[in-house]
């Protein structure tokens, strides 16, 4: 069913920077696991504002902040906003279609989804990630947000349990959203 507009994907991932008792050489294997994540066009400014050890929050690519990304068919859009977090490195990757006004169906999440892994050359966070999914839904969808979140929630986890890790439904500036559990894998 088409119904969604614009979807989006908020990955959140979490690597481990400098853990107690690590040697420079771990600390540099940390670094170099959460730089091919990125495109080379950054890989050598990443590091520029990392420097100071005891440091609660780093914009790692300063005053610029997000490098945007289209993919080469111009059907996704997004960027990537890695931080330093203390002693975690933290990387927002943001991808969503790029046409805003077409209605897509709740499969759009997994073709955003390989796009993302496509971007991260298909390595997992070594601390953890968490998937946001928004879209708004078109005039002409189910009446019943419940039944499309599931259908969304299908497509990005084709094997995961919807009944288990539904943990609650809320209501947020008069919108439904639905809270699961985490999701890492």
């Amino acid at each position: 069913m088409s119904q969604l507009l614009y979807p989006t994907i908020n990955l959140f991932l979490y690597d481990l920077r400098n853990g107690l008792g690590q040697s420079p050489k771990d600390i540099e294997q940390n670094r170099s696991r959460f730089k091919s994540r990125f495109p080379e066009s950054i890989q050598n400014i990443l590091f520029e504002l990392d420097h100071d050890l005891e440091v609660e929050y780093v914009e790692l690519l300063g005053n610029q902040r997000i490098e945007k990304f289209y993919d080469t068919n111009s059907l996704y859009e997004g960027y990537y906003y890695p931080v330093r977090l203390g002693d975690t490195y933290g990387l927002l990757l943001d991808c969503s279609v790029n046409n805003k006004t077409y209605h897509y169906s709740a499969n759009s999440f997994a073709k955003i989804k390989s796009e993302i892994n496509l971007r991260l050359n298909h390595q997992s966070a070594n601390i953890g990630q968490t998937w946001l999914l928004t879209a708004s839904l078109s005039d002409n969808a189910n009446s019943n947000p419940e039944a499309v979140a599931k259908e969304c929630y299908q497509a990005l986890m084709p094997s995961g349990n919807w009944e288990k890790d539904l943990r609650g439904k809320e209501i947020l500036f008069l919108e439904r959203y639905l809270n699961y559990g985490s999701i890492v894998y």
